[in-house]
């Protein structure tokens, strides 16, 4: 209660500075693998779009969105609750429990790729009035896609080690970084590159690095493994309890973490190619400030959860509404540099991409609006509470893509961009509501 004290006495300003200045060594240095792999990622669209065209840049958005939000289905949810498996193994010293786990995470991957991934590639296949760069950049990406659902599975079993490096680093460093050179080579070879290349050469990327984490990893738990007589048997209830736990997951990532590159699917569906590009820029650079809003409320969830642990809702009250503070400031600020900068941001892309200026504004609002909404879904989480979200998820899908389908032929970038803004109002006053009803808490900046 002493340290919740002193933390409430101190400027919120002040306050959050400090605990960003705190974070332990793994945590900057996440930080910092995940500023890198943003400025390479904006590098690599710069160079596609100045050199190859904005409809390449397009089709290649739309490749590689289908990529991640397809891996991410294929897991079936299984990395994000890796963590606990593994502590219990330790703790058990029972290595066959998490080997039991890993084969079951396994079988659920091969099963939804051929549920899923095999009629998905058919259906792009047969697709008639299909640009056939398009068509063989999604295939290649549906090839992708298993790819990335074993490495999203590795990077959650040596996360949950704490050997973050091998985590995050192959996917979110070294891949676009690859991928970069290779781009920038061909480029000094006059070599010409079109969406389906790009994606293939990512497809090759990703095997690499997914076969070098899987030697890795192997080798850190020969040792633990070798001690295993006998898997662990999982009786119904274990496996029923696995995909309880599992499968909600694959909405909240698809939502929280995807949702650019969700939205870009939708867009693409809808907008030409050139259109997508410039879209995809404009939503790109905008939803870095999403990564910075993330940033600010993990800072803030120890405290919220030492608060809620103690049954304390006036300190969990001043924690968020400290978080809310410095997390708005910050996305104002952003959305004043946008306003004044963004046609010179846009115009590094290609002349082009200055149509997408006003888009960019719109979408900042979005980033805006779910700063003054606070950290509703880290309070549903550390409450327990957050399996109430999921119909709104599935709800804000649903709605993003029938405001796409509306706004976007008659309004085109605006359109697209309104569609952002009206979803993120709808998806941050609904968890704030759950959070109200369940909590007893007003999480807005408004909250008093």
């Amino acid at each position: 209660m002493a340290n919740l004290s002193n933390t409430h006495n101190k400027s919120s300003l002040l306050t959050l500075w400090e605990k960003l200045g705190s974070i332990s060594g793994a945590a900057l240095l996440l930080l910092m693998v995940r500023i890198g792999s943003a400025g390479i990622g904006i590098i690599l669209q710069v160079l596609i779009a100045r050199y190859y065209g904005a409809d390449i840049l397009g089709n290649l958005f739309m490749a590689l969105g289908l990529a991640a939000v397809l891996s991410t289905i294929l897991t079936a949810g299984f990395p994000w609750i890796i963590a606990p498996v593994v502590a219990r193994s330790e703790a058990q010293a029972d290595p066959g429990f998490l080997q039991t786990f890993l084969r079951t995470a396994h079988k659920h991957l091969v099963a939804f790729t051929a549920l899923i991934a095999v009629p998905m590639a058919a259906v792009i296949w047969f697709l008639p009035n299909l640009d056939n760069e398009l068509r063989w950049a999604l295939l290649m990406a549906v090839v992708t896609a298993p790819i990335y659902a074993v490495m999203r599975l590795n990077g959650g079993l040596a996360n949950a080690r704490k050997r973050f490096v091998i985590a995050n680093g192959p996917e979110l460093l070294l891949r676009p970084l690859f991928l970069a050179v290779f781009v920038g080579v061909a480029l000094i070879l006059s070599v010409s590159l079109d969406a389906a290349l790009i994606v293939a050469f990512n497809l090759a990327i990703a095997v690499a690095l997914t076969l070098w984490m899987s030697l890795v990893l192997s080798r850190q738990s020969r040792k633990n493994l070798l001690q295993a007589q006998h898997n662990s048997p999982v009786d119904r209830e274990q496996l029923r309890q696995w995909r309880n736990l599992a499968l909600p997951m694959i909405l909240a990532t698809l939502f929280v973490n995807l949702f650019a590159d969700l939205d870009i699917l939708m867009i693409g569906s809808i907008m030409p190619a050139w259109e997508t590009g410039i879209f995809g820029v404009s939503i790109k650079i905008t939803f870095l400030m999403a990564f910075a809003i993330q940033i600010v409320h993990q800072v803030m969830l120890r405290d919220a959860s030492d608060a809620h642990l103690l049954n304390n809702p006036e300190a969990l009250q001043a924690t968020v509404r400290k978080a809310n503070q410095f997390a708005l400031a910050i996305t104002a600020g952003a959305f004043v540099f946008l306003v004044l900068f963004g046609s010179y941001i846009l115009e590094v892309f290609g002349p082009d991409f200055k149509e997408g200026y006003a888009g960019v504004v719109i979408l900042m609002m979005a980033q805006v609006i779910r700063a003054a909404a606070g950290p509703a879904i880290q309070i549903l989480m550390i409450s327990g509470n957050q399996r109430a979200s999921i119909p709104v998820y599935v709800a804000s899908i649903l709605l993003l893509f029938g405001c796409n389908l509306l706004f976007v032929p008659e309004f085109g970038f605006i359109g697209a961009a309104a569609a952002v803004v009206f979803t993120t109002l709808f998806w941050t006053i609904s968890l704030n509501r759950i959070v109200k009803r369940t909590v007893g808490i007003s999480v807005s900046v408004f909250s008093r």
